[in-house]
């Protein structure tokens, strides 16, 4: 279970990173 909530979070800061590298916003 935490080993699901760490992917989780990992994948939202590459979104978050992925982000500000394009020059989005993050949403």
């Amino acid at each position: 279970m935490r080993a699901r909530l760490q992917e989780e979070m990992q994948t939202t800061i590459q979104a978050t990173i992925e982000a500000m590298r394009s020059g989005q916003p993050p949403i």
